[in-house]
């Protein structure tokens, strides 16, 4: 997993590797897929893999079985992290009688699929936007939205990075997550600057 701090260099857990760099500064990875576009990061082939698993996303012993037990150390990490870094207090106890450590927290999910760990992110207070390119695993993920009744603070959208930092405006959220998402785009140059350009000056990037 890997955390991007906008400000300062932080080892958030000893699993974790945490790096930082200046806001606007370009950041350059290499592009493994032979689909990649100069115009967008979304690789059609994968959208339509994880189409056709859409219905299975919320099966916790179905093929999302490991991504169910992934988020199980993921949102805490992210929690707490958030907690940490953007100085907001937290306790096990404070969140037993209702209080929500994320209240007031702006996180965007990009990649969010049906909604697993947006909604996770959600039920803790978080103000949460989950896009994907792929509109059935958006469906499937308002309709289990709905009925956990987290419509207040919970939306999804069906766009890619490009057309939410076109949309969204630059410097928007708190901090943006990509979880299980990086390996299948074209562009990881393209993504990780779109993802810096919709988070504000020092929020967090995390990429699992």
């Amino acid at each position: 997993m890997l955390l991007m701090h906008m400000h300062k260099l932080t080892t958030a857990a000893s699993t974790f590797l945490s790096v930082s760099f200046p806001r606007k500064f370009p950041v350059f990875f290499p592009s493994y897929s032979s689909n990649s576009t100069m115009n967008s990061t979304v690789d059609n082939e994968e959208i339509k893999r994880f189409s056709n698993l859409s219905q299975t996303w919320w099966d916790e012993q179905g093929p999302m079985k490991l991504l169910h037990s992934f988020n199980s150390v993921r949102v805490p990490w992210i929690k707490d992290t958030v907690v940490l870094q953007l100085g907001k207090a937290s306790s096990n106890l404070a969140t037993s009688f209702g209080y929500k450590p994320l209240s007031g927290v702006k996180i965007l999910d990009v990649g969010c699929g049906a909604g697993i760990m947006s909604e996770s992110l959600a039920r803790l207070g978080a103000t949460v936007v989950g896009i994907d390119a792929n509109s059935e695993g958006i469906a499937l993920a308002k309709e289990h939205q709905r009925l956990a009744g987290l419509e207040e603070n919970l939306k999804y959208f069906v766009c890619d990075v490009e057309s939410a930092a076109q949309s969204i405006g630059e410097s928007s959220f708190d901090a943006i997550i990509a979880s299980e998402i990086i390996e299948h785009v074209n562009d990881q140059t393209v993504f990780i600057n779109h993802c810096v350009d919709l988070v504000r000056s020092g929020g967090l990037l995390f990429f699992t």
